[in-house]
């Protein structure tokens, strides 16, 4: 058994505690259930060497980010979103990223050890899931680890294993951060796979109590409500203005940038689109998205896990309509950085005459940028809290 050298780590609080206190031997299994910046995995994969290595992460610009420090260490790590499990066409940048951890007849055995990082996750309330979908993979006799600190879920994932794999321990905790773990007994493991995942496309009877109707511009849509992505998979108030003002020609393509569970995609698409890109870096969003899609008799439509920007022109050139209602927070900080993107994004996908329906917080200044890609820039819709931005790629119209 080895322990990690912690001096050369750089790690954070929580992974220190983890890799203080877990044995790791080599060749042994490990998948990691939310990667963080890379570093975590960097020193997991120094230790049981990179080929026993399956790092999952929904969040795609986290991702990328993590592939800067795996290259950055000389590392090949594969790193895949949680559809890969569930999904015959799982949405990654290389189709052999887990090559390496293949048996002789091309399987993905289990796993000896998983770790969960509460940080890592796309919300608390998620966390069932979350540990439920890692302890799936865990071999008979295999452990979880989960760490975090006090304000970021641990005390409500260390009962969240009890309930799980009917055992748990508290292994260690230091400053804040809690350590705990579970050892999966086959025969004990209790967990139901969240509708977050292709299980959607099962079409369970317990599904329908949390399908949400809704009825707007005279069209009906029906979403499915859950944890795990943005306002539950729902449309909030700003997508709702945003929804009431785009205006759709007939036979448009239409691109979401930032879909969550497909809403304004699936409107469009009733109000006269003929072709739809739905983009999302979550990937339980673009999973929603693609149930949700199913479920409203929308059969045409191409789903994307990616940040939006280096999303390819469709065939037959720009799009006629983006729109947007960009996340102004990434985990507990507020920034415009992704709206930002996404209207840099839009500008080059347009088609000359093409229109960025844009909506965001009162307080949000994202006319100045839009100005310095569009020809005009309007506001089209509003209220006190939220207000609808037009932006056309040509002055007409």
């Amino acid at each position: 058994m080895t322990k990690v050298n912690l001096l050369e780590a750089s790690l954070s609080a929580a992974d220190t505690l983890l890799l203080a206190e877990i044995a790791l031997a080599a060749e042994q299994r490990v998948l990691l259930w939310g990667g963080g910046d890379g570093r975590l995995a960097v020193a997991l994969a120094e230790v049981v060497g990179n080929h026993n290595l399956l790092v999952v992460e929904s969040d795609y610009v986290a991702q990328q980010a993590a592939a800067v420090t795996y290259r950055a260490s000389k590392l090949e790590i594969a790193s895949v979103p949680p559809s890969y499990f569930y999904n015959d066409d799982p949405p990654l940048d290389s189709p052999d990223a887990t090559h390496r951890l293949r048996d002789a007849e091309g399987s993905l055995p289990s796993f000896d050890l998983a770790i969960l990082h509460t940080a890592n996750q796309p919300s608390h309330k998620a966390l069932a899931g979350e540990i439920g979908n890692a302890g799936r993979w865990l071999g008979d006799g295999g452990r979880l680890y989960v760490v975090g600190a006090r304000d970021e879920g641990i005390e409500a994932a260390g009962r969240l294993l009890t309930e799980i794999f009917q055992n748990s321990r508290l292994v260690a905790y230091k400053r804040g951060q809690r350590l705990y773990s579970a050892l999966k007994d086959a025969g004990r493991y209790q967990f139901q796979p969240p509708v977050l995942e292709a299980d959607l496309s099962d079409g369970r009877a317990e599904l329908a109590p949390r399908m949400r109707p809704l009825t707007i511009r005279g069209q009906e849509i029906t979403l499915y409500e859950g944890e795990g992505i943005f306002n539950r998979g729902l449309l909030d108030p700003a997508s709702i203005m945003l929804a009431e003002a785009m205006q759709i020609p007939a036979g448009a393509s239409v691109l979401d940038l930032g879909c969550g569970g497909g809403g304004l995609a699936i409107l469009a698409a009733k109000l006269g689109a003929a072709r739809l890109y739905l983009v999302d870096s979550n990937d339980y969003a673009v999973s929603r998205a693609r149930f949700n899609l199913s479920q409203n008799g929308i059969a045409e439509a191409q789903l994307h896990w990616g940040d939006g920007a280096n999303q390819p022109l469709p065939k037959g050139g720009g799009f006629d309509v983006v729109l947007t209602n960009p996340p102004f927070h990434q985990g507990h900080e507020q920034t415009t950085a992704t709206g930002l993107r996404f209207i840099a994004t839009a500008a080059r996908l347009l088609k000359p005459e093409g229109s960025l329906y844009l909506v965001a917080s009162r307080f949000i200044k994202y006319e100045p940028t839009m100005r310095q890609h569009l020809a005009s820039v309007s506001e089209v819709a509003g209220d006190g809290k939220f207000k609808v931005l037009l932006g056309r790629k040509s002055g007409a119209g």
